[in-house]
């Protein structure tokens, strides 16, 4: 993190959530130990019923980290997923993964000319390798069940044979219903390529979700927002080094669940219940907001492939009150196809005033 702290401002990406305070009390510590300025944390602030029990998150770590400074950057109504971000994203880069990604504008524009640290990349690494739980076993972390037996069979037979068995419980494009069925069944057996392909070894796993198309094309749209705003953004988690370590230290079995992960990384920098939460905040609601509404009312179906798509379903699912994420693309992809340029007014963030200035389709 030093290069970072040596780049100011630098700030961090600050939700209150686990993997973002880690990120936030390492940074802290390594600027106390360089002599360097500490790290600013910054936070989007959205319309939402939990943000009251997200601040009071935020504002325990903070406390407890000592920092002088703190940016809150409200946004009110602004996170749509057809709000002036998005459209300012879309109009310049088009659809890009993950959908969501224009939440970090207003945090990267914060940190313009300098680095903004994230905890991207937590989730991944800590809490959806598919093995853990037999890990645990191995390493004496739980208690055997009586149907152990069974479930290390499986995971010990051969890979098609390991298909075979658990391909039946799979029908993940049962709960994609706008798309066609030969795409649904696609989808289906792509995310269960994806299980079955899991490596046994939690050192070897590491590097391989490392790979994923997911978190590096979630990458490279964070560096063209980055490079917008002639900033850069630093991923910790994503770090090789990081990994590396992450590695040798958990071995073949790993570390354990996620919160006793953490607490053996992270441990002496943070309390421990900001590391044993369990609760994460959800944001849906302020997604799927007016302007989302009023399009899909309007929407004529066209803008998706109708072989992949069939838009009546696509329609009546975001006409629901908090449509399903997964059509976030979708919905972007439409609007393009449909928006003329410059009809939509964009606010964007000056960090400098800090207040919202009005412009005109950029």
């Amino acid at each position: 993190m030093k290069p970072a702290l040596r780049r100011p401002p630098c700030l961090v990406s600050f939700s209150g959530g686990r993997d973002s305070s880690c990120v936030l009390a390492t940074a802290t510590q390594v600027a106390a130990r360089e002599g360097l300025p500490p790290p600013v944390p910054v936070t989007v602030r959205v319309p939402n019923p939990l943000s009251a029990e997200e601040s009071t998150w935020q504002e325990d770590v903070v406390r407890h980290l000592g920092l002088p400074d703190r940016e809150v950057i409200d946004v009110g109504d602004r996170m749509d997923r057809l709000g002036p971000f998005s459209v300012r994203l879309l109009r310049r880069h088009g659809v890009l993964f993950p959908p969501n990604i224009f939440l970090q504008l207003p945090l990267l524009e914060a940190a313009r000319g300098g680095t903004l640290l994230t905890g991207f990349g937590g989730d991944e690494v800590f809490a959806t390798w598919r093995w853990a739980h037999y890990a645990d076993l191995l390493a004496r972390r739980r208690r055997p069940t009586p149907r152990d037996p069974i479930r290390f069979a499986r995971a010990a037979a051969p890979a098609a044979l390991r298909r075979r068995w658990e391909r039946p419980r799979w029908r993940w494009g049962e709960n994609l219903p706008w798309l066609r069925p030969e795409a649904a069944h696609a989808v289906t057996e792509l995310a269960f390529a994806a299980r079955a392909d899991q490596p046994r070894s939690w050192s070897r796993w590491l590097h391989w979700v490392a790979r994923r198309r997911t978190l590096a094309t979630a990458q490279w749209s964070f560096s063209l927002l980055a490079a917008d705003v002639g900033g850069t953004v630093v991923h910790p988690f994503l770090d090789p080094l990081f990994l590396q370590a992450l590695a040798t230290a958990g071995g073949r079995l790993g570390l354990g669940e996620r919160t006793n992960a953490l607490r053996e990384i992270f441990g002496a920098l943070l309390p421990a219940p900001v590391l044993a939460r369990t609760t994460k905040a959800n944001y849906d609601s302020a997604f799927w907001g007016e302007r989302s509404h009023e399009f899909a009312a309007r929407w004529d179906g066209s803008g998706v492939d109708p072989e992949l798509v069939d838009p009546e379903a696509l329609k009546r699912e975001w006409l629901e009150p908090i449509p399903k994420g997964g059509t976030a693309m979708l919905l972007h992809a439409a609007w393009l196809s449909q928006e003329p340029e410059g009809s939509v007014t964009e606010i964007a963030y000056d960090p400098a005033r800090g207040r919202d200035q009005g412009s005109r389709g950029q």
